[in-house]
């Protein structure tokens, strides 16, 4: 006679031991009993057992996470048992959790079909209170831009706080000083942590001086609102020369005590290379008049004198005049009357 439990079994009988235990949850990170804070992306473990003596089914272990209302919040999940079959880890990451309650739920059988499940609240509250900050911005206010062009302004923001940035909330915009909109192209990228972003506003025509303008948040609701001025100014085109013209002096000729003043064949805007070098009409190099950039609505004038501060003597000199602007060069002989009367 065999005993099985204690129990008289008839010799020849089988006995089959019948695993009724189910697997056991061990343990849950992040603890529930910690608030999360607004924005965060956890990844939610469990570990997890078998305490019967079958193992544990691979197929059955489940994680997920769902609002209070249960409406299911996307993860990333993962499971794996170790090479006994016996215990196992479940993890399942989620991105950017808003404020409110979370139930994180489990489930894990093992191949008897003993099935365990569990459940746990989480919290997520505003425990972030600063605002992002503005860490780049170009072009500079400082800078004078001009009229009627289409610059691009980009600004860096950047997450000071433990909350991440809420992509939805950035805004870069353009208005005149009357508070009219000016038009403009905006994009908006934002880094995979969720912490950096950069914001680009490409202009259609600036009309004059503006205001750009910025407001961004993150998810815990901190706000951001920035603004600047940019000053502009009509910028004239590039000085051309003008091919038919050539350079002239006036009063022509003068005398000591006055000055004769160049005029130079080259249109009105950004300014022009000048150089003037004054020679006796027997070739020997007198003076250099001027050499140097000429700004717009500036004259150059020779008081007649020498290279060495001396008078030049009575007669007719020649000015070798070359003007450049937009790549290009002219060159003129001017001849200049001096009357020196001593």
């Amino acid at each position: 006679m065999n005993f099985a439990f204690g129990i008289p079994v008839p010799t020849g009988s089988q006995v089959y031991v019948v695993d009724t235990n189910a697997p056991r949850i061990v343990s849950v990170m992040p603890d529930p009993v910690e608030a999360l804070p607004v924005g965060a992306s956890p990844t939610f473990t469990i570990n997890f057992v078998e305490v019967g003596n079958t193992a544990l089914d691979a197929a059955s272990v489940r994680l997920w996470l769902t609002t209070a209302n249960s409406v299911p919040v996307p993860g990333e999940f993962a499971a794996s048992l170790d090479g006994s079959q016996r215990t196992g880890v479940a993890t399942l990451r989620v991105n950017n959790l808003a404020i409110g309650s979370y139930i994180l739920r489990a489930e894990v059988a093992d191949v008897a079909g003993n099935r365990a499940t569990g459940q746990w609240t989480y919290q997520v509250e505003v425990s972030d209170h600063q605002p992002p900050q503005v860490v780049g911005l170009s072009p500079s206010p400082r800078d004078t831009l001009q009229a009627g062009t289409s610059p691009t302004f980009v600004v860096d923001l950047e997450e000071v706080g433990t909350s991440t940035l809420d992509s939805a909330s950035i805004h870069l915009w353009m208005e005149t000083i009357n508070s009219d909109s000016v038009a403009g192209h905006l994009t908006v990228t934002i880094s995979g942590n969720r912490r950096t972003a950069t914001a680009s506003l490409q202009v259609d025509s600036l009309p004059g001086d503006c205001r750009l303008y910025l407001e961004a948040s993150d998810m815990a609701g901190n706000r951001l609102s920035m603004n600047w001025l940019y000053v502009t100014a009509i910028i004239p085109p590039p000085a051309k020369i003008l091919d038919k013209e050539t350079a002239y002096n006036y009063p022509n000729p003068f005398e000591p005590g006055e000055a004769t003043h160049f005029w130079l064949p080259v249109s009105p805007g950004t300014g022009a290379h000048v150089e003037i070098k004054l020679y006796d009409f027997a070739g020997m190099y007198v003076a250099t008049i001027f050499e140097g950039y000429l700004m717009p609505g500036s004259e150059v004038e020779w008081n007649g004198r020498n290279g060495d501060g001396q008078m030049v003597a009575n007669g007719v000199y020649l000015a070798h005049v070359i003007t450049s602007a937009d790549g290009k060069s002219k060159e003129d002989i001017v001849k200049v009357a001096f009357k020196n009367k001593k």
